[in-house]
C-alpha cells in the first residue's frame, strides 16, 4: 500500500522511503527505542543533557523543563508535577533502554546510548 511518500508493508510496520526497498540505517534500532522517544518530556530531557553535556541534579533538570513549559498553572505546582513525573515514568524509561545514567549524583546522558 503506498501512503503519500511513504511506502507500508500492509503485513508489518516497515516503513520505506519512497519506492525503495532496501534496509535503511534505522533498521536494527528495536520499536522499544521509538517508543521510548515518542513523549516531548523524554525528548526535552534528552536535549536538555545533551546540551549542556554534565551530570545535572534532578532539581536543576526540573527547573529547565519548567522553564520551557508553556503552562498558565502556577510555578509551583508545575515543578511538582514535572518532578513526579520524571521520578516515576520518564526517568526510570530512559534509564532502562540506557540512555541515561541516573544516580544520587545526578542525571546524565550515556557516553554510548543504544541508538
Amino acid at each position: 500500500m503506498l501512503l503519500g511518500w511513504v511506502a507500508m508493508d500492509s503485513m508489518t510496520s516497515d516503513a520505506h522511503i519512497g519506492d525503495n526497498t532496501s534496509a535503511g540505517p534505522l533498521v536494527d534500532v528495536p520499536a522499544e527505542c521509538y517508543e521510548i522517544l515518542r513523549h516531548p518530556r523524554r525528548l526535552r530531557v534528552l536535549e536538555i543533557l545533551g546540551s549542556r553535556q554534565a551530570r545535572l541534579a534532578l532539581s536543576e533538570l526540573t527547573t529547565e523543563l519548567v522553564d520551557r513549559m508553556d503552562s498558565e498553572i502556577p510555578i509551583g505546582q508545575a515543578r511538582h508535577d514535572v518532578r513526579i513525573s520524571l521520578v516515576h515514568n520518564h526517568l526510570p524509561r530512559l534509564e532502562d533502554a540506557g540512555i541515561i545514567d541516573w544516580a544520587d549524583t545526578g542525571i546524565a546522558l550515556v557516553d554510548e546510548p543504544p541508538v
